[in-house]
């Protein structure tokens, strides 16, 4: 993957203009206060740092995927979610290939942005898509945690586990269609490899775009943080939909009371999240606890950035 760009060191400016600041809880409306006084300034002090970002650079001129390269459905056929040996599966690229790949394929395809704006990029070809969604053996699947003891024996720092349910998926026809990705200039319409999945109602796909033409995120030289206590940290963005955004929050297995936050400015939108404990004895286990917000605008070509890192989010892994 080619990079085209350094650290970017940038100066900040101790006024910053606020479009919205809120917290909520599943969902937070833009125009609502945010209350915790250790989100306020860390958000205003990312959000400055995105504002004087060149405009120019791979991040408004390249192709700058925001998320992995594979993108797998999350329903089956009825529309339910995907049972847990389904999840395995994907997850693990636990793929059987029953089909014959396409062996020819066009040596270069577009990329369109929501604004229009077309970009000729090379493609991988369906051998090496394939080798790049499912790298696992299949004969794996059955390496997988034994039951725990029905009566709960082992001492009482054994970890409690249960047995992931293991299957392979069958891959049935393999076409050169196309996706839409979260970019750094938007959702952008991008080639892509689908695959056929017996018993899915929607192919996996695999980014057909050539290595040499994906350029990695810009990382900006952001100041530390200080002390966040009682803040936790995005971890994931899960749906952009307009306006609304769903990211995921990186959480205690036993903590209540999960808000988002976030800063909305014209040049990025800052998240967070607060939590409350419950102070009971409880499992060190990270929790994914998906939040959504409402933004005054569609998110665009705006990033989603992590008020811990200063870092754009990232697309969901699983």
């Amino acid at each position: 993957m080619r990079t085209r760009t350094g650290i970017l060191t940038v100066s900040l400016i101790a006024a910053v203009t606020l479009a919205a600041c809120g917290k909520g809880g599943e969902s937070a409306d833009a125009g609502d206060p945010a209350s915790d006084d250790a989100f306020a300034p860390r958000a205003a002090q990312v959000a400055e740092v995105w504002r004087t970002l060149p405009p120019t650079g791979v991040w408004n001129t390249g192709f700058v995927p925001l998320g992995g390269l594979t993108l797998k459905p999350a329903t089956g056929p009825d529309g339910q979610p995907l049972d847990e040996a389904t999840l395995t599966a994907l997850n693990a690229g636990f793929l059987i290939l029953d089909t014959s790949l396409p062996k020819e394929s066009a040596d270069q395809g577009e990329i369109t942005f929501p604004d229009g704006t077309p970009m000729t990029v090379g493609l991988v070809g369906a051998k090496q898509a394939w080798q790049d969604l499912a790298p696992a053996d299949p004969a794996d699947c059955t390496n997988t945690p034994d039951d725990p003891a029905p009566d709960g024996s082992g001492g009482p720092d054994d970890t409690t586990s249960h047995k992931v349910p293991c299957s392979t998926l069958r891959v049935t026809d393999a076409e050169l269609g196309s996706v839409p990705l979260q970019t750094s200039r938007g959702a952008a319409d991008v080639p892509a490899w689908l695959f056929t999945v017996e018993g899915l109602s929607e192919p996996i796909a695999r980014v057909a775009v050539s290595p040499e033409d994906i350029d990695e995120v810009p990382r900006l030289d952001v100041p530390d943080p200080g002390d966040m206590t009682g803040l936790v940290s995005a971890q994931d963005l899960v749906s952009v939909e307009g306006d609304t955004v769903t990211y995921r929050l990186g959480v205690g297995a036993c903590d209540i009371d999960v808000k988002a936050l976030f800063l909305e400015t014209d040049s990025a939108v800052v998240v967070a999240g607060s939590a409350e404990t419950t102070g009971d004895t409880c499992i060190d286990m990270l929790k994914y606890e998906p939040v959504t917000i409402t933004l005054s605008k569609p998110l665009g070509s705006r990033p989603l950035v992590s008020a811990h890192t200063g870092q754009p989010v990232k697309g969901a892994m699983f």
